[in-house]
């Protein structure tokens, strides 16, 4: 595994010949590198997906790279001439990534929306963000607060929750647990789960103090410890993780990806909305 990720971060620093096609030289090039290290059975893919205005001569292309031997895959954006291979260009004023600004772009995801939670507006809504993320996640709470006041009470807009509760976070099952269970009974806990209030008490004082929240707290337990919600926060888990999430928060804009907490790319997704 760590020889396959050193092979992946390897291309940024490749050089490359003289181009006619900037796609046929990524290949060859890459292929000859991937050789000359005694690398096997790995396949390489490579799209040129928009050529830049700045820098001139720049491409902006998609690597995939399967390694069969290992069953590992793994998807590069990066910019070059053929010559040269960028990792990024930064702008220093705003901070603003080409890389990441252009992936937004052209790397769509297409979830269904079948598993997931609707947390606000309505289903037939005309966009759709689904939200992947840990409620104990610093970076989630941050997205959560700073989108959150943007889409509030917009009719135009369904947000869906994808559950990605992460191990390191203690809180993050059972607090998800309590989303889950609260929005079976009509109740969004999610402004209370953000907050941090709960992350220093025990399971059961949780469960205690949200089940007064409610008005049927017997039937809140019984949904916080059923099979039902459980099950579904495992798909929930294994649909993120089936598309390549393994971190969080990550928000998809109508199938467009912010991975992180970016805020000028979650502008960016919801000035896509304006359009």
């Amino acid at each position: 595994m760590k020889r396959f990720l050193f092979v992946t971060l390897l291309i940024i620093s490749l050089s490359f010949t003289a181009f006619a096609d900037v796609k046929t030289d990524l290949l060859k090039n890459i292929k000859l590198n991937f050789q000359k290290r005694g690398l096997k059975g790995v396949e390489v893919n490579a799209k040129v997906l928009k050529k830049l205005d700045s820098p001139k001569g720049f491409y902006f292309v998609k690597i995939n790279i399967k390694d069969k031997k290992r069953n590992k895959q793994a998807t590069q954006y990066l910019i070059t001439d053929g010559k040269l291979v960028i990792p990024d260009i930064i702008e220093l004023q705003n901070g603003k990534s080409f890389v990441k600004d252009l992936t937004f772009e052209y790397d769509k995801v297409d979830i269904p929306t079948k598993d997931l939670t609707l947390m606000q507006g309505n289903k037939n809504a005309k966009h759709k963000i689904i939200k992947i993320s840990d409620f104990q996640c610093p970076f989630c709470r941050r997205a959560y607060k700073y989108i959150e006041p943007k889409i509030k009470d917009n009719k135009n807009i369904a947000l869906y929750m994808l559950n990605y509760p992460l191990p390191i976070h203690k809180k993050a099952m059972i607090f998800a647990q309590v989303f889950e269970a609260g929005m079976k009974m009509g109740y969004n806990f999610a402004d209370d789960l953000y907050s941090g209030k709960y992350d220093n008490k025990q399971d059961s004082e949780i469960i205690d103090e949200f089940a007064k929240k409610t008005n049927d707290p017997a039937r809140f337990k019984e949904l916080i410890k059923s099979q039902e919600i459980k099950d579904r926060i495992e798909r929930q888990k294994k649909i993120a993780e089936k598309y390549g999430f393994r971190a969080t928060p990550v928000l998809v804009f109508d199938g467009k990806k912010v991975e992180g907490f970016d805020p000028n790319l979650i502008e960016k997704g919801l000035n896509s909305f304006k359009k």
